[in-house]
């Protein structure tokens, strides 16, 4: 499996997991003998779960803010600052490199720990300047499917943000890209169709994909992730995007404000399940 900094191997008595320095990136997160995560070596960037700071999403410009797609953690070399047989942190502070992109101090931590059924990753923003830090995190996991014609997922959603429509929202039941159907317990859930970039605005924090007799659930706090986004940039890809993500351009317009001297943080889970 290709890196573009050092791998770092985890490992508990069922998981292990690889984590890239380079964008503070997991590329590998095996569950059991079972492959989570979806890693193209041709496609490095589009793999794995790529971490999209301090910005989700679209370019931003405004405020002496000027961010690219997603932000630029993932093109920078982090510090390992601690790590453990089943848990690493990463570090990446401000260089001045970056203040023509986001003009404020700070110092960022990545920590990934291996649980019962998958992996926490942690996100931390402390603001060691003397203004107040925006910060409007997501978080990109490529989840590998095996059929990308039967992919389920249940979510407590009514509502979200079409992206392919000019970011307006649409009812759930509305959507082209969601049929109605149910998941493997009976519960209500929608069947992928074609290639969404979909954003469901309530959310709750929870959502659960089955594909192939899998089931992956990302957990995550709905006030640090104002989004969960599902996208897939066609209908033929082996994997699906599962995405705590956030609101369009919402570091200039609606961001986490972090004080100075202040440290904000918030978790996100993965876990999988045979069914």
């Amino acid at each position: 499996m290709k890196t573009l900094g050092t791998a770092i191997a985890l490992q508990n008595k069922s998981i292990s997991a690889i984590i890239d320095t380079f964008g503070a990136k997991m590329t590998s997160l095996v569950v059991d003998g079972h492959e989570m995560l979806y890693f193209d070596d041709d496609d490095v960037s589009h793999s794995g779960i790529p971490i999209c700071m301090p910005s989700f999403g679209v370019p931003s410009e405004g405020n002496g803010i000027h961010l690219g797609q997603h932000g630029f953690f993932r093109d920078f070399e982090f510090d390992v600052l601690e790590q453990g047989t089943d848990q690493v942190t990463l570090g990446l502070s401000s260089k001045p490199e970056m203040k023509s992109m986001y003009p404020f101090d700070f110092s960022a931590t990545i920590t990934y720990e291996l649980t019962d059924f998958g992996a926490k990753l942690t996100l931390g923003m402390k603001n060691e300047g003397d203004k107040a830090l925006p910060v409007a995190p997501g978080v990109h996991p490529y989840f590998a499917v095996s059929d990308a014609d039967n992919i389920i997922v249940t979510t407590p959603a009514t509502t979200g943000n079409d992206n392919t429509a000019g970011y307006a929202e649409i009812p759930l039941k509305d959507s082209a890209f969601f049929q109605e159907t149910t998941d493997s317990s009976g519960q209500s859930a929608y069947r992928v169709c074609g290639a969404p970039d979909y954003h469901f605005m309530d959310h709750e924090g929870k959502i659960s994909m089955e594909c192939g007799g899998r089931r992956v659930t990302v957990s995550h706090d709905s006030r640090a992730f104002k989004r969960t986004t599902v996208w897939r940039k066609t209908e033929l890809e082996g994997y699906v995007c599962i995405e705590p993500s956030f609101v369009r351009q919402g570091i200039l317009t609606d961001p986490i404000v972090v004080s100075p001297g202040d440290e904000w943080k918030t978790d996100v889970e993965f876990s999988l399940e045979i069914i």
